[in-house]
This record gives C-alpha cells, structure tokens and sequence, in this order.
C-alpha cells in the first residue's frame, strides 16, 4: 500500500532540514542531500501516478455489452479530428435498473458526428453509452499506452453519437476559477470562428491556429511530416518564443500606462509593477493554448524572470530552467516521459550552455544584421544538435539542412506571422477589422512558408530515414557529443576519457547488432498485435526479411499499424531493406499498413494475388512500389515457389476463382527443411475446400496461422485434418465487434489438440526454428 502523501512530505521536509542544517556549511554536502530529497518525492510521486485510486473493478457494470445511462462533467476543452470530437468527462454517476450509482473518475467521450452546442468546461452531460477500458498493441519494444492514459488519469473510453447526448447542462455553480476558465474557452470559441472566417485554406487554417493558441488536432499527419523532414517543428509548439512576445508587448503596454505617474517612474516601481502585472495575460495565453509541457516549461522561466525583475534581483537562466524542470515534475512526475517535455527542455539546456562558448566580443562591431544572423545560426545549431539524438530515438527522422530551414523559417514565422498572429488574439475582441487585417497578415505569411517548406523536403537528401536508435545508443551519442564539448573547451582528461568510452560501446553496440542483423542462424516468424488485422515478419537465417501483410485499420487517418506498430519495429531492430513484402489481398486489415512500409523502406519485391482493388490506398501502395522500382510478382492461379536460400516459400494453387476478395487470399507453405508454417490469409470453407481437393499431402505444417481472424466461416475439420498443426495462431482484435476468434473454431482447435496462440490475448507471437525443432514465445510471458 502506497503511504499517505502528507506523512511522507512531512518526512521528506524533515529529514531535508536536518541534512542540510548539519551540512549548511559544506556546499556540496547541502546540495547532495537536496539531490536525494528531490529523487526520493519523485519516485514516490511516480508510483502514485503509476498507482491511481480509483480502481477499474468499480466502473464493472459500464463495460458490460448493456448501455447504461451515465454522467458526468466536462473536464477538458474539445479536440477535434476529421471524425470526432473529444472530450475528457468526469465521472459522477451512472443509472442501472432505477437504481444510481456513485462513481468517480475521468473517461474519453468520443462523440462522433456534429453537436447543436459545443461542449464547455464543467458542463454537466448525461449520455447512454458503455465503457472500453483501453488496451495495448503488445509488440517488442511496443509504446505502453495503457500506462500512458494511467498517467494522464483516465480510465477508459467511450464513443457516442450526438443522438445518444441526452442531456447537456451548464454547471448549477461556478467557484472563481471554473468560471474563469470557461471565459477562457470562450474566448477561445469566438477567435477559431472568426480564424475560420477569414481562412480559406484547410492548411494554414491549422497551422495558424496551432501557432496561436496551441490547437494540434487540425493538422494532418502529412503537414505534420512536412514540419518534421524540414525540422520545424518546434515551430508549433507553444514555447518560449510565443510567451516571449506576449510578456513583451504586455511589459511595454504597463510600463508606458505606469510611467504616466511621476511617482512611480522616479521611485522605480513603475517597472516592478508592470513585471508583475505582465504575469497575468501570460498566464491566460498559456491556459488558453492547451498548457502543453513546453508552454509549462517557458511560462516557469518568464515568471522568474518576471518575479526577478520585480524584487530587483538579477535571473540565472540555468536555474530558472532548473527549478521549471523541478516544478513541472513535483506537480506531474510522468511528464519526464513526455516527449515535448524531453525536446523542449534538452534544446533549452543545451542553447543556454553552447551559447556560453560564443565570443560575443568579435560580433559587436559588426552590422545588427550580421550578428543577428549570427546570433539565429547559432541557436539553431545548438538546439539542433541538442535534439538530433532524440527526434532520431522517437522518430527515426535527421533533416539535414534543418539549420539552414530555420535561418529562414524562425525569422518569417516568429518575426512577421507569429506576433500578428498574436495581436489579433488581443485585439480581436475591441476591434474585429484589425483583426481581420493582422489573421489575413499572418496567414498570407504562413502559406508562403507552407509552400516553401513542400519545396524543401522535396529536395533530395533534405532529409533521411536512418532508423530509431535505441535508448543505449542514444545515450552514447549525447556521450560523444559531451566529449566533444569538452576538448573544444580543452577539458582534455575528461573529454578523451567520455570519448574512449563511448567508441568501446559503439564498437559492443555495432558487434551485437551487425550478428542479429546479419549474421542469423535460426530461422524466425514475429507475429505481430495489429489488432483485427494480421501482420507478420519473417526472419530467415543470414539477412534477408520478409514482411507478410501489414495489418490496417478501414481509414489509415484513423491508426496508421504500419506507421505505429510495424515500422518501429523494424527500426529498432535495424531493418531498412525488406527483401520482399506480401500482400495476402487487398483488404484494409492486411494492406493499409502496408503503404507506410513501402514509401519509407527499401522494398526489393513486392508479392501479391490477382485482385487490383479500387481504393485509394491500393493505388498508394501500387505507387510507391514502382517509385522505388520494387518488382511487382503477382502470383499466378495455378501456384508458384519462391525459394529464398535454404527456405521455401510454396504458394498454393487453387481453382475456385471469384469475386470473393477473402477467398483469392494468397495461400502459402513456408518451409524450412523439416518445419513449415501456413500462411492463410482470409480464405473461408470454399477456398479451404479447393486446397484439400488439389493439394493433397501439401498442406501439412508443425504452424497454422488461423484462417480469417478465426471466424466460423474457416478452419473447417476436413481443412484441419489435412494440416493438422501442432500450434494454431490466431490474429485478431481484442474484444473485437465480429466476436473473433468464434466459439466453434476453438472447438475444433482443442479437438485437433492444437496449442492456440491469440494476439489479442498474448500479444506479439513469436517463432523460432533450427529446421527441426521450434520455440513459441509470446509478448504476455
């Protein structure tokens, strides 16, 4: 049990006070025990979070199939995407039975469709719904989103209509700070309607209102990756630079009104004043944008600033970033694993300390424009190489010309566009024509800059996809690059020290990953969790990988399995070239991972049956596949065999052509010498049938990977009898809406005495063979 969190601060406080008072006279003693105390808070900061007090059993009866009728309040703005609306809603009750019961905790309302009426901040909403708790893609290495949703304190899901809305009340009270929230929202409301006004275009519509008051979920994923080839994405985020302005503009405002009274001019207080008067309008911009960790960060550092000015003093910038770091974490420990909390703070910390190492005295003589040019190159390096190592960890991305894009985008956009952008947020309110004129402005500017920017990562090797590192690697990277700095400085010892050491693990790190990568003596099949879709990688011995459909969802917009789930994988496990990829058939579960895979991954053949398809995402598939002059095999009727060294892969013939896209799923045996694995796709009985009546003896396999997700419709007992595995792998969703795997299949598997494997309950399958004996591993052990 987690101790009470006042007798442990109280602790903490305690035995802080006492090390520091016998150590107060040794500087070093007095920090060492402030390190411990502040280590100590956070991981028990970090198990509470890790550790929430309402437990799932008590919301039980809501994730049942019955829809009951709940309610709750409003404990979010809204974030939109193409489909829905979102919000985060406070449990208060639910209603079963004419009985209501209490409960407590915050869920996700995804209503989808158009609401008569926004939703505001505390609006009490009752709505007939169920709950879905949420669920892990459990794959090696795979992102832990259940933890993460922990951190953030919400429970579960659910996804309603607007018809299923049945109530929707403003709160009976306000307390001073719901009500200036709420003012805030709709603040926020009334600007988005007028942006949309005056903003024809879906793009700089998005961008704008990302820049100006934080709102993300109107970009789509392709302006996103645009922002991250060219290395401007820092550009979005609500930072320094946005606070900045609004401290200044404000700062000047009050210390101009202020410097009217005589008295306070000549005591000085004219400006002590206005440092803190700026405080307020920052804090407003700041809730109004969203409050993300880099906003946190920046507004940390100006109330410092502000607060220093105010008492005459003057800011160690280091220790304002230092003590931003501290507070954000003592208030949410788990925003150390955010990303923009790791980005913005490692590009802040190492501007602050490669900015040290500037003389500045050569540029003084210089003309402004010079030194400022100067100054901007600087940063951008700095900031760059600060988060290079990172960008590389979570997104496998380097833009190599990202210091020269930002040379010319920071100026644009944080000189011209972003203040506009800004002032008409201000004025908005006093005078709509001014605004209108600054949107018009600021837009103008930011569509010129969107235009450049799709020039700029259209140039060859503006950017490069090298792979996501691993934590390890990373580490040694900021490890080469600390001893770089500090032989420029000539700190020698330490610096050659720190660089020995690095090249020892680069040569470890390279030694282990050039023997899995290329130097393979087994032979092995990752099945991935794609959900209710079927994704697998096969391993063979030496180097050569092959990838077996690529999962999908019906919209890719919607999860993308390829960008999300498949293609970290291959990253981290320093796969960039797929010797082949298999398309089984063209149907969302099994191809619409695929089209990430072949626009960002060397792919020398591309297999697949005879059915073209119509959707859009086939011709994208098709597309990029001859882009990169990958070979197109399509596999004839009759059959065909696909030797790759020691393995071969049998594709079966079958006569039973039709219409039925599931049915012409490509069928084929993997072998590898005495073992063999069976590759289904989607066939159902009919198919099942054809392959019996021609095939004889060949469909023999130690594996099966279950036909069709395992649905009734498949894994007849004649079909079973000829295959006759030893291990039976189902790829299906969890709690899925077809109900996947069906009882009956199950039946027949446990009849056969079939070991049944399922993703959607032990997560990434995995398979390993020497040619005779094998090894099943899953994710959930």
């Amino acid at each position: 049990m987690i101790p009470d969190p006042r007798f442990l601060f109280a602790g903490l406080i305690l035995t802080w006070g006492v090390f520091s008072f016998t150590a107060i006279s040794f500087e070093k003693g007095f920090l060492f025990f402030t390190y411990i105390a502040c280590f100590i808070a956070g991981c028990y900061l970090i198990q509470v979070k890790a550790a929430p007090s309402i437990h799932l059993k008590s919301l039980d009866p809501l994730f049942q199939k019955e829809k009951l009728l709940i309610s709750g309040r409003v404990a979010s703005f809204a974030k939109q995407s193409e489909s829905r609306t979102r919000y985060t809603i406070q449990l208060t009750r639910y209603t079963k039975e004419a009985a209501t019961v209490q409960v407590n905790g915050r869920i996700y309302l995804n209503i989808y469709g158009i609401l008569p009426h926004p939703l505001r901040y505390m609006d009490q909403v009752t709505f007939y719904s169920r709950l879905k708790p949420f669920h892990n893609f459990n794959n090696p290495g795979g992102f832990d989103y259940e933890r993460y949703m922990q951190f953030k304190g919400i429970l579960a899901s659910s996804g309603i209509s607007p018809k299923a809305l049945v109530d929707h009340q403003p709160p009976a009270s306000c307390t001073g700070m719901t009500r200036f929230i709420r003012w805030v929202q709709g603040y926020r409301f009334d600007y988005l309607a007028l942006v949309d006004q005056c903003i024809e275009s879906g793009r700089v519509k998005a961008i704008f209102s990302a820049l100006c008051i934080g709102k993300k979920d109107m970009i789509d994923q392709d302006l996103r990756d645009t922002f991250s080839k060219s290395g401007t994405s820092h550009l979005l985020a609500i930072s320094g630079l946005h606070l900045s302005i609004v401290s200044l503009l404000f700062y000047l405002l009050f210390n101009r009104l202020l410097s009217f009274s005589s008295r306070l001019l000549i005591s000085g207080f004219a400006t002590r004043i206005a440092s803190l008067l700026t405080l307020i309008p920052v804090m407003i911009y700041a809730i109004l944008s969203g409050f993300s960790p880099s906003t946190q960060r920046a507004l940390c550092m100006i109330v410092l600033v502000m607060l220093s000015r105010a008492i005459e003093r003057d800011s160690c910038v280091i220790n304002s970033l230092a003590f931003a770091g501290v507070l954000i974490l003592l208030t949410d420990p788990s925003a150390l694993f955010s990303i923009s909390f790791q980005l913005s703070f490692i590009a802040v910390t190492f501007i602050i300390i490669g900015m040290s190492f500037v003389d500045y005295s050569k540029w003084r003589d210089r003309p402004k424009i010079i030194s400022f040019t100067f100054m901007l190159f600087m940063v951008s390096v700095w900031a760059g190489l600060g988060t290079a190592p990172l960008v590389v960890h979570y997104f496998g991305l380097v833009a190599t010309i990202q210091v020269m894009v930002n040379m010319i985008m920071v100026p644009i956009v944080g000189f011209f566009a972003l203040p506009a952008g800004l002032l008409s947020l201000l004025v908005f309110k006093w005078t709509v024509s001014l605004s209108k004129v600054l949107i018009f402005l600021s837009s103008y500017l930011l569509d010129i800059s969107i235009h450049l920017l799709d020039v700029i990562v259209q140039i060859p090797f503006s950017w490069v996809r090298i792979g996501m590192t691993t934590g390890f690697e990373t580490f040694i990277v900021y490890l080469l690059i600390t001893a770089g700095v500090l032989l420029a400085v000539k700190i020698r010892f330490q610096g050659i020290l720190l660089g020995a050491t690095a090249l020892l693990m680069i040569l470890f790190d390279t030694g282990f990953w050039l023997k899995d990568r290329y130097l393979r003596e087994d032979l092995g099949i990752q099945v991935f969790d794609v959900g209710q879709g079927s994704s697998s990688l096969i391993l063979l011995p030496g180097s050569k990988r092959m990838l077996v459909d690529g999962g999908g969802f019906p919209y890719i917009s919607s999860f993308d399995t390829g960008r999300h789930l498949i293609a970290p994988f291959l990253w981290k496990n320093k796969i960039r070239t797929l010797d082949a990829v298999i398309l089984s058939h063209p149907q969302a579960d099994h191809m619409n991972g695929l089209v990430f895979i072949l626009e960002n991954f060397r792919v020398k053949t591309l297999i697949k049956n005879h059915d073209t398809g119509t959707a859009q995402t086939y011709e994208r598939l098709i597309h990029a596949a001859k882009k990169q002059d990958t070979k197109i095999l399509t596999i004839p009727v009759q059959g065909h065999q696909y030797r790759v060294d020691e393995a071969v892969l049998d594709f079966l013939g079958h006569s039973c052509t039709g219409d039925d896209k599931n049915d012409n799923s490509l069928v084929f045996r993997l072998e590898y010498h005495a073992f063999s694995v069976l590759f289904t796709g989607d066939i159902h009985k009919r198919r099942e049938g054809c392959l019996v009546s021609s095939e004889a003896g060949g469909l023999a396999s130690q594996i099966l990977l279950s036909p069709h997700h395992g649905s009734a419709s498949s894994s007849s007992d004649f079909f079973l009898d000829k295959v006759n595995p030893e291990s039976v792998i189902i790829s299906c969703g969890w709690k899925n809406r077809y109900g996947f795997p069906h009882k009956s299949v199950l039946r027949r598997y446990r009849k056969k005495e079939a070991r049944v494997f399922r993703t959607d309950i032990h997560g990434a399958v995995y398979i390993e063979t020497n040619g005779s004996e094998y090894h099943v591993t899953i994710q959930e052990d």
